[in-house]
């Protein structure tokens, strides 16, 4: 796309993420809470 290619790798990285998250019985707030301690 029109990032740069790195910046379009964490992107689809973090996606992914969200991704394998959500298969779990978790609620979207503690996901994040989970993205978030991941990507620090």
């Amino acid at each position: 796309g029109g990032m740069g290619v790195s910046e379009e790798v964490i992107v689809a990285t973090g996606h992914k993420r969200l991704m394998m998250l959500a298969r779990y019985p978790y609620s979207a707030e503690s996901a994040m809470d989970i993205y978030a301690g991941v990507s620090a």
